[in-house]
């Protein structure tokens, strides 16, 4: 009879354990699961941030390579040069374009609003297609139209796609 009650603890204490060694398994696999979707999600937050910047980084580059194929063009009327800028323009042109063509097709995250990454994409659509009216003005030796489309149209479309970039930095924080 004593055997039996010693048998019964032991097999008690085992089956406490066993349930606690399942229990705690399945709180492990479960903060796993969460730990892992948490870090996808900061994954695809991280991705679509860094596509804005360089998107944003390479719209200014841009402006930048324009300003000095205006001032080859103005000062020295030294097409070499203008030509050379023209050609980094294009390169980061090009590279803008793709990051936000990147960031326009990227999966949708939690907390992101829709209205939002559509804004930021038409603003920097709408600024690319300013920019490239100003580097066709300046290929066509038009300084004059540049400093127009400069003075007025690159500041508002540059100003507002800041601001759109600035909404989306603070969300993505």
């Amino acid at each position: 009879m004593r055997n039996l009650s010693v048998q019964n603890s032991l097999l008690g204490v085992f089956l406490i354990f066993a349930t606690m060694i399942v229990f705690g398994g399945v709180v492990g696999v479960v903060t796993l699961s969460r730990a892992n979707a948490n870090l996808d999600r900061i994954h695809g937050i991280a991705t679509q941030e860094i596509l804005v910047n360089d998107g944003y980084k390479d719209s200014t580059r841009t402006r930048a390579a324009l300003t000095r194929a205006y001032s080859a063009l103005r000062e020295r009327n030294d097409l070499a040069t203008r030509d050379s800028a023209l050609k980094s323009a294009a390169t980061a042109f090009r590279r803008a374009a793709d990051e936000t063509e990147s960031f326009r097709n990227a999966s949708q995250f939690t907390g992101l609003d829709e209205d939002l990454k559509q804004h930021l994409v038409e603003s920097s659509m709408h600024l690319a297609s300013i920019l490239k009216q100003a580097g066709d003005a300046l290929r066509s030796g038009d300084t004059n139209a540049y400093v127009q489309i400069n003075d007025h149209d690159i500041t508002l479309a540059g100003q507002a796609y800041t601001a759109d970039v600035e909404k989306f930095q603070a969300l993505a924080d």
